[in-house]
């Protein structure tokens, strides 16, 4: 069952091509993983630009294992007589995995109040019901 979804836009390159039938030259999946790419270099940008958030994405968790885990784990005592460090890694990792949750909000929240996201409305990208801004 094939749907078409073109909605007879401009692509922005002067043709007049519409998307449904670029989307037919080289297949959805090729224009899915443009459109991510964009923006996927679009934060490696951020990192080329501002480095010291690289080191303080991978020095944070490693700095707090190594603080909780030697500094504060001979004071921690496992009822039961287990290993503290047994239940500190899968702390430390849902941890991290919520601080990269809250550095993403925050990007995006600095991202629609700057306008860029009304700019990557403006683009040749569709949106996906995904997307933070569809709808």
């Amino acid at each position: 069952m094939s749907t078409s979804t073109s909605t007879g836009t401009s692509t922005g390159t002067g043709t007049g091509t519409s998307t449904g039938t670029l989307e037919a030259a080289h297949g959805r999946t090729y224009w899915v993983l443009a459109d991510v790419w964009n923006i996927v270099r679009r934060g490696l940008t951020h990192y080329q630009r501002q480095p010291v958030n690289i080191a303080w994405q991978l020095g944070f968790p490693i700095l707090s294992v190594l603080l909780y885990g030697y500094v504060f784990g001979s004071a921690m005592q496992v009822p039961g007589g287990g290993d503290y460090k047994d239940f500190l890694m899968p702390g430390m990792f849902v941890m991290t995995m919520a601080f990269g949750f809250i550095n993403t909000a925050t990007l995006v929240v600095y991202d629609a109040t700057k306008g860029v996201i009304d700019r990557f409305r403006s683009m040749p990208m569709r949106p996906r019901p995904s997307s933070p801004d569809a709808g």
